[in-house]
């Protein structure tokens, strides 16, 4: 694994931790080029959480709250239908 491949998994792990703190919170997974190692220091960093139940707008305000104010950037899906996919900016460092 290359050390930016290292240095994103862990920035993935710290922003990932108010979220599994939830216990709806069922498995993450991280996809795309830090999975691969392939990424750089241009790369973004995929991951999916699965829930058993989505967890509440509050929940996720929370949690977004507990990674110094992440940046909501993008929603796509239906959560009455129980799938929705949202995108983040989050701070480096």
């Amino acid at each position: 694994m290359t050390d930016k491949a290292q240095y994103l998994l862990e920035l993935l792990k710290r922003n990932v931790k108010a979220y599994i703190a939830n216990p709806k919170t069922k498995a993450v997974m991280v996809t795309g080029s830090v999975a691969e190692g392939l990424c750089d220091e241009y790369s973004d960093c995929d991951v999916m959480l699965y829930y058993d139940e989505l967890p509440s707008e509050e929940e996720l305000r929370l949690a977004r709250e507990q990674n110094q104010g992440v940046e909501l950037i993008g929603v796509l899906g239906d959560r009455q239908e129980g799938a929705e996919e949202r995108d983040f900016r989050c701070k480096r460092g």
